[in-house]
């Protein structure tokens, strides 16, 4: 197997995982109306960004930049979940 066989084999990886956040973000939603809880929670997203920087920080992995990718994943789930809110 070639370093980009590898890469796309990873790739692939990534996206099923993030089509199961996704999914598992719809399930909250769901739990979040059934409690009538603010789908924006930001002391959760703290908690979330916090625990991946740390497990970055065990895996030699740039802090910064997974706090930013991070950032952006869930931005995106907050957007979902809102649509699926308004629908």
């Amino acid at each position: 197997m070639t370093a980009r066989d590898t890469i796309d084999k990873i790739d692939r990886q990534l996206v099923k995982l993030f089509a199961q956040r996704l999914q598992a973000a719809e399930v909250a939603l769901r739990e979040k109306q059934t409690a009538g809880t603010p789908i924006h929670d930001p002391a959760r997203e703290q908690e979330v960004l916090e625990n991946v920087k740390k497990h970055a920080r065990e895996l030699g992995v740039d802090t910064r930049v997974t706090e930013e990718l991070f950032q952006q994943i869930i931005a995106y789930m907050r957007e979902h979940q809102n649509k699926l809110n308004t629908s």
